[in-house]
């Protein structure tokens, strides 16, 4: 657990913000990613489950809105 939130921690303090890349939604990877019933992704600083931003330390009720329960 020690390793996992420092490698958090490091990938969160050393984030940027790239409006350049650009998403081939046509691509297999893209359409397989998006076929997952749980998505998982890091966008610059910003995380997301679904499409549905969250971040470290929200509220139990917050978490139950963008997770579900």
């Amino acid at each position: 657990m020690k390793t996992l939130t420092i490698l958090l921690c490091l990938v969160l303090s050393s984030c940027q913000i790239s409006k350049n890349d650009s998403i081939d939604a046509q691509s297999p990877d893209y359409k397989a990613y998006m076929a997952q019933q749980h998505r998982f992704a890091l966008n610059g600083c910003e995380l997301s489950y679904n499409k549905k931003p969250f971040r470290l330390g929200m509220t139990l009720q917050e978490a139950e809105q963008v997770f579900g329960g």
